[in-house]
């Protein structure tokens, strides 16, 4: 018996809400799905099996088109690929430079972008601004933005984005600002919540996010998602 198999990566949409979406194609038949939630991310499996490796084949090829199709804006990478290595093609090709400027996230985005063999032609430099007067000093952010809507805001995302792109010169500058625990969250900005912004030529973009679960959790969502605005912008 021959096993074929396909490994689709998603990001921005939960496992229930990937499991629904695929809910009448199948479960651990032949072929069949097979689902593993991670920090930020879905993997989705097609698996076939059968006594000739051609048949096997195009059944994974068969299921994994269904899938693509009801995935795609959610799908990221194939296999062994990730989000980084998605994302450093796409700037590359582009000739698209960034630069990065993290609170919660304390670099993570950065080490990410730079485990990327090659990320020297589209990285250029990052800040950890965690104090308020590093975000002031370094990036810009004003006093004014920092007291009326605090360090975890929409504002304060956006300021950090447009700081880094002002400081060293990319298209593209990321800010993100959250709170990723255990303590330090209110109920009005609870633990998990995290702005990231994307400043671009053309303007900047904004979204929040809420990420479950402990501190290191909380930061790879939070660094997926920012890798994700990067993807989602090249057009990947």
């Amino acid at each position: 018996m021959v096993t074929r198999s396909m490994l689709f990566k998603v990001t921005g949409i939960t496992e229930a809400m990937v499991q629904q979406r695929l809910s009448d194609l199948g479960g651990q038949g032949n072929p069949g799905l097979a689902y593993l939630a991670k920090p930020g991310e879905v993997h989705v499996r097609v698996t076939a099996r059968d006594l000739k490796p051609e048949v096997a084949g195009e059944m994974v090829s068969e299921l994994a088109a269904k899938v693509k199709e009801r995935l795609v804006d959610f799908i990221f990478a194939l296999d062994d690929e990730v989000l980084e290595e998605v994302v450093g093609r796409l700037l590359t090709e582009g000739g698209v430079k960034i630069a990065v400027a993290e609170s919660c996230t304390g670099g993570l985005i950065a080490t990410r972008l730079t485990n990327v063999p090659g990320s020297s032609g589209y990285f250029l430099g990052s800040i950890v601004a965690y104090d308020n007067q590093i975000k002031e000093r370094f990036l810009g952010v004003s006093k004014d933005v920092l007291e009326k809507h605090g360090a975890v805001s929409k504002e304060t995302a956006e300021a950090m984005a447009r700081g880094i792109q002002n400081l060293l010169k990319p298209e593209l500058g990321l800010g993100v600002t959250g709170i990723a625990g255990p303590g330090g969250g209110t109920e009005t900005k609870p633990v998990g919540l995290v702005y990231i912004a994307l400043a671009t030529p053309g303007g900047i973009y904004c979204r929040q996010f809420r990420f479950p679960g402990e501190r290191p959790g909380v930061r790879w969502g939070a660094s997926n998602a920012g890798l994700n605005m990067i993807r989602l912008y090249l057009g990947g």
